[in-house]
Order: C-alpha cells, then structure tokens, then sequence
C-alpha cells in the first residue's frame, strides 16, 4: 500500500485531467520525472498514478521510454462508443424502472438547461461540458455503482475525442440535440421503461455515427 495515497490520488487526478483537456496530447511521450517536475511531486506517486491510468488505457507506461499518451483513432472511437451505447442503455433502464423523483432528476434537467443556454451564447466548451454532464448523471443516477464506474471509465477513454469532435457540430445539430435529451427525460418520467432504452439507443447510434463521422471527415485520425 502508498505510504501518501493523498498524493497519489492527487497525481492521478492532475494528469488524467490534463490528458482529458488536450494538455497532454495524444501520442506524445513523457518521461515520469518530467511528468513529476510539472506536478511539483516526487516520482513515487506519480508512478503509482501512471499504473493506474495504465489499466484504465488511457496512457501506457513503456519500460526505458517513459510515458506515452494513446490515442484514438476513429475505429478506436466507434469501438468505445459501442460500449458507452450498452451502459448507458441500461442505466437509462435502470431509471426509467426507478421512477425516480424530479427532484432525484435534477442534475438531467439542469444539465440540459446548460446545454440550451450554450446555444443560445454560442459557448462550445459550455456545451460540451453540460452534454458530458447529461451523460455521467445517468450513470451516477442508475443505482448501480459499478455500472457507474464502467460508464465513467469508458467516458474518460472518449472524453478527449468527444470534446474535439463537439467543437465541429453546428448550432442546429445542437438544438436537435438538446430536444433528445429532454424527450429522454420525459420517457424516463413516464417509467416506460422500454421505450426509455429504446429510444436512447436510438439516440446513442445517431449521436456515436455523427461524431465518429466528423472524426473521419475532417481526418482527426489520432485523438
């Protein structure tokens, strides 16, 4: 066991959060001290933290080479979203069958008023932000923790592809998409929970199509 797994935690949250946010580009190498010296830490934690998002896949630790970031090719970015599609199918099932509160939905609705607002103010990261939200809330809403955590996990492998992807989508794609995400709120409401998964999956194929095609489209070959 870490003799400091504060610091560890801390490491693993700095860096995960910088290769989410772009900062630490797809590809690129570091050497762990190098990754140390930027955090302000000692290597020990920051190692541990690096084997940690080693098993999480979304950097890889080659022995003598230090640090590499892996990217996401458009094949790699279909293949994940297929499997965010399975989750978040069954926690949309999971709270459709809950008939969970408007209360207990508040963060769906709130983060759809966030998304509605970033159009109207035209802010791409304000959108991207609130859609990320949307889709995380139903996992952390579906009252299975491990769901949850297997939702998250293929999320964060996507995030960074995902927020780039977001940037090309024009204002009424975002609209379109802003009423499918309030009619999946109104479906989970009824606690219909058939149709709850079958309209998002509907939803889910549509919306992994648009964004692996502007992937391809404007040749964002490694994300």
């Amino acid at each position: 066991m870490s003799q400091n797994p504060s610091m560890t935690d801390r490491a693993y949250g700095d860096i995960k959060g910088k290769v989410l946010a772009g900062t630490y580009a797809p590809g690129a190498h570091f050497e762990a001290g190098q990754l140390a010296d930027d955090l302000g830490m000692s290597r020990t934690p920051v190692r541990e933290a690096l084997l940690r998002l080693q098993s999480e896949g979304i950097l890889e630790v080659v022995a003598k080479k230090g640090v590499r970031i892996i990217p996401l090719s458009a094949g790699d970015l279909q293949d994940v979203y297929q499997i965010i599609t399975g989750l978040e199918v069954e926690a949309v099932g999971n709270l459709a069958r809950l008939r969970l509160t408007d209360e207990a939905l508040a963060p769906l609705f709130r983060a759809t008023a966030a998304m509605q607002a970033s159009v109207a103010d035209g802010s791409i990261d304000g959108w991207s932000m609130a859609d990320e939200q949307f889709h995380r809330s139903l996992f952390d809403l579906s009252g299975n923790a491990r769901l949850a955590a297997e939702g998250h996990r293929y999320r964060d492998l996507a995030q960074r592809a995902h927020f780039v992807a977001l940037r090309l989508v024009d204002a009424e794609q975002k609209r379109r998409s802003v009423k499918s995400h309030t009619d999946l709120i109104k479906v989970i409401r009824s606690a219909d929970e058939a149709k709850a998964r079958q309209l998002h999956f509907e939803q889910r194929r549509r919306g992994g199509r648009l964004l692996v095609n502007i992937v391809k489209k404007y040749g964002l070959n490694l994300l």
